[in-house]
């Protein structure tokens, strides 16, 4: 993982009202204890402090806070990729393989997976019958990975269809082509896979040979 990710993900915990769980964008210093709370919320504490529970006589603005949560919340790129760069080190499908039978909804698929740990496990391209395609996602169980990354693929206006094992799947093909170029771009994905990978997402469909056009 990024050191400017892991550093930034942690003063960020650190910037929270623990009451209102926002940014301390109208941060106060309780006094004596001199644990931090929005300004908006003070008048709801009863002067009892909500993180140490001992009684507060005042309160202070914290302008070294405000500007601190504004730099952090605000100034950081909310766009940029929020993991460590991941090598997809083990093919899983070929695209030239045609699936002919009927058990199988698509034709072909291609894939790449990391065989350790690594920030997203897999992603992969199905081709359909009907020439439709679809692009998959795979992060870890751990919940942080998906969680920023559901974020991540919203804030850059893809949309995906979530599953409960960890699985995007995509099939808006202007949200395939964007999702595809950000893993890209942050990511290794083999050459021969990322190109298949890049040709099919570019045309949008899947091409089915003329002898097996009629298997749908």
């Amino acid at each position: 993982m990024s050191i400017r990710a892991v550093d930034i993900s942690a003063v960020q915990q650190t910037l929270m009202c623990p009451v209102e769980l926002e940014p301390l964008f109208v941060a106060v210093t309780l006094i004596p204890c001199m644990h931090k709370v929005n300004e908006t919320v003070v008048d709801r504490l009863q002067n009892k402090c909500p993180e140490c529970r001992a009684p507060f006589g005042g309160w202070g603005v914290d302008n070294a806070v405000r500007n601190l949560a504004r730099t952090v919340f605000v100034d950081v790129d909310p766009l940029a990729y929020p993991g460590e760069k991941t090598i997809f080190d083990q093919a899983l499908r070929r695209w030239d393989h045609i699936t002919r039978s009927e058990m199988h909804s698509c034709c072909r698929g291609v894939a790449v997976r990391n065989s350790g740990d690594s920030f997203l496990k897999y992603i992969q391209l199905y081709g359909y019958w009907d020439g439709t395609i679809t692009f998959v996602v795979k992060c870890p169980n751990d919940g942080d990975s998906l969680v920023k990354m559901r974020k991540y693929f919203t804030l850059h206006s893809v949309r995906y269809t979530w599953r409960a094992t960890g699985l995007m799947e995509i099939v808006d093909i202007p949200s395939i082509k964007t999702a595809f170029r950000l893993i890209a771009a942050h990511n290794d994905i083999p050459a021969e896979q990322y190109e298949v990978m890049r040709t099919v997402i570019e045309r949008g469909r899947c091409e089915v040979p003329p002898q097996f056009a009629a298997h749908g």
